[in-house]
């Protein structure tokens, strides 16, 4: 009987331990990052408190309203016998605070005070709040939330139900489906084209994403690009590639893999108020989710300084380290022959006509790459490099024994010029009748493009012998 009354009471002991270490960004971040959860609240309740029982019928109300769309974390005192149960009270969460530690990290002087945080926000909607402010904001934030409606060239058409059936399980937007209100979003995003916003700019994220949305799915060949951009101010929100493999088993999975990591780049970067008391000089966890989005937004801006930008922020850990590392070196020792990327992306015909144009270094001598220019300067991946299996070339021919397996090298850095991005070429892929080149896929090889996609450019002079 001691033994097993020892023992629940270690078990309880190391339970509310957990409990309270574990209540800190991590646990909001990782409850937004579910699928289904745009919202997460935090009430920070006491025994006794009228005030507090009288928020608990709304608290209710609120979670037979809007279900896992809402997360509910209570934060309550822990009584002499370790728990901290709320009798006729099941929120989705009971975090107990010994000796009220939490309550005051979090500035909580008065009960109850309530938080509420947004997947897609930094900062909280509701701070030191109550729960009429959550109610309120809540009903405010379902007003806005972001919708997007999906367009699709007609290659890319098969993939529409994959894209919106990923988008609806991890239910962070809502996919637009009747035909007037679609229609009302791609006027707008027409608009939005007149009033001169650059479309491949990034649009201020972890503020306010905009409600009204566009997302565009393109196939070429074996990769699927998704973009998602503000049909309000025309600027990029997220963009995610992915090359999908020959294995039409593994496509829907593929796809949701794509999907998440487009919503990964959304995701808010919250700071609570238990992160700040954090001394100075201690390290920052490492969190996946920011790797991932931060080396994404690198490869999407693919300078010297976004790459050092990601190593100020991931020095010792992170996913995108070394590839960081390689582009930053390339990119300082680039020849000379070679261009600088042109500043914004452009279809193939605009690209041929800016390197026609082009006047850099004092030259004026530019052309489109051929295929086998950016061969010669591919690294990490024997396939398409001079010698390499990969049959592309200058003045390839056979497009029927060409087989992308050949030609696509594991993800990475293979450009010698430090590109992260997919970039035109003037080689012309046979038997597409002219509506396809092939591209260098900085991070994968060798694939094609249609002309009238917008890929990044780079020039380049025949040096004189």
């Amino acid at each position: 009987m001691k033994k097993a009354l020892v023992l629940s009471t270690l078990l309880l002991l190391f339970g509310t331990l957990f409990a309270r270490s574990e209540f800190n960004e991590a646990t909001i971040k990782g409850e937004l990052r579910k699928p289904g959860v745009k919202l997460v609240a935090i009430d920070f309740y006491m025994t006794g408190c009228e005030p507090c029982d009288a928020a608990i019928p709304v608290w209710k109300q609120l979670k037979e309203e809007y279900g896992d769309a809402l997360k509910l974390i209570v934060v309550a005192p822990q009584r002499d016998d370790g728990s901290c149960s709320v009798k006729g009270w099941h929120p989705d969460k009971m975090i107990c605070d010994n000796e009220q530690e939490i309550a005051e990290i979090w500035g909580v002087q008065d009960f109850p005070q309530a938080f509420l945080y947004s997947w897609h926000n930094n900062e909280p909607l509701v701070k030191l709040g109550h729960v009429k402010d959550v109610k309120k904001a809540i009903k405010k934030y379902f007003k806005t939330i972001p919708r997007v409606a999906l367009d699709a060239d007609e290659d890319s058409e098969d993939l529409l139900p994959m894209v919106e059936e990923a988008l609806i399980t991890n239910s962070k937007i809502e996919v637009v489906a009747d035909e007037g209100d679609r229609e009302q979003l791609m006027n707008l995003k027409k608009e939005s084209h007149k009033l001169k916003y650059d479309d491949n700019s990034r649009c201020e994220l972890g503020k306010e994403i905009s409600a009204n949305s566009i997302l565009k799915i393109t196939k070429q060949k074996n990769t699927l690009s998704l973009k998602l951009s503000s049909a309000e101010k025309s600027c990029t929100m997220a963009a995610a590639t992915k090359v999908m493999s020959r294995d039409n088993s593994k496509l829907k999975t593929e796809v949701a893999g794509a999907v998440y990591d487009l919503l990964s780049q959304m995701f808010g970067d919250i700071t609570t108020p238990g992160d700040k008391v954090k001394t100075a000089g201690a390290a920052k966890d490492y969190d996946k989710f920011q790797d991932n989005q931060a080396c994404a937004q690198a490869r999407i801006d693919s300078t010297i300084e976004s790459w050092e930008e990601y190593l100020d922020s991931f020095p010792t850990k992170g996913i995108c380290i070394d590839e960081a590392k390689t582009n930053i070196k390339n990119m300082k020792n680039k020849p000379s022959n070679w261009s600088k990327k042109a500043p914004e992306k452009m279809t193939h015909k605009a690209a041929e006509k800016y390197c026609k144009n082009l006047v850099e270094d004092g030259h004026d001598d530019w052309r489109l790459p051929n295929i086998s220019d950016y061969r010669e300067i591919a690294i990490n991946c024997p396939k398409i490099e001079p010698k390499g299996e990969c049959p592309i070339k200058k003045s390839w021919r056979s497009v029927f024994s060409w087989s992308a397996d050949k030609c696509v090298c594991k993800a990475g850095a293979h450009s010698g010029l430090g590109d992260s991005d997919v970039l035109w070429t003037s080689s012309g892929v046979p038997m597409t009748w002219g509506q396809h080149k092939w591209a260098f896929y900085s991070s994968e090889g060798v694939s094609t493009a249609a002309k009238e996609l917008s890929l990044s450019v780079r020039c380049i002079r025949d040096e004189k012998k």
